[in-house]
């Protein structure tokens, strides 16, 4: 039976799809899309808010980190400005220490005094000495702690060498 073209009848399915059918005719063009997600089942939103929560949780862990830091920082200030006092005192209490040792000595070779207060005074003056020597330490730990918080290390530094002559 000889194909023969009949007019379209309107709603017909051969009216609605005559493109599709003749598409085999017609060269294929190419134009852009723009993939729209009309039906992702709320995917989209939800992976947002996933990047949002995690974006708030960075958030609030950089401020955290930061705080930590002038917590650190400030601490360390502290610590610092308060064995610098105390290291004053115990400068003073030491060299009054030391003083005291002498002139016990000096009353001791005189006949003045007893042995024995000469050996108090010196043992005053030992444990002057003796914090005086531990509050120094502590600065150091301190001042370590300073450079830490302030995002220092103790990496050796890298010395400038000299490239050979030529």
């Amino acid at each position: 039976m000889p194909h023969s073209k009949s007019p379209p009848i309107p709603n017909s399915i051969r009216s609605r799809h005559r493109p599709l059918l003749h598409q085999s005719t017609n060269p294929p063009v190419h134009q852009p899309t723009l993939p729209l997600p009309v039906f992702e089942g709320g995917r989209n939103r939800a992976n947002l808010e996933a990047a949002e929560a995690c974006y708030d949780q960075s958030l609030a862990s950089y401020r955290g980190a930061v705080l930590a830091a002038f917590r650190d920082v400030e601490d360390s200030l502290s610590d610092l400005a308060t064995l610098a006092s105390q290291s004053e005192a115990v400068n003073r209490a030491l060299v009054s220490a030391r003083d005291t040792a002498s002139l016990a000595s000096e009353r001791y070779q005189k006949g003045l005094s007893n042995y024995l207060d000469v050996v108090d005074a010196q043992r005053v003056a030992l444990q002057a000495e003796r914090r005086q020597a531990q509050l120094a330490g502590q600065r150091a730990v301190s001042t370590i702690l300073l450079a830490k918080a302030l995002g220092g290390g103790w990496e050796h530094p890298q010395t400038f060498q000299r490239p050979a002559s030529m």
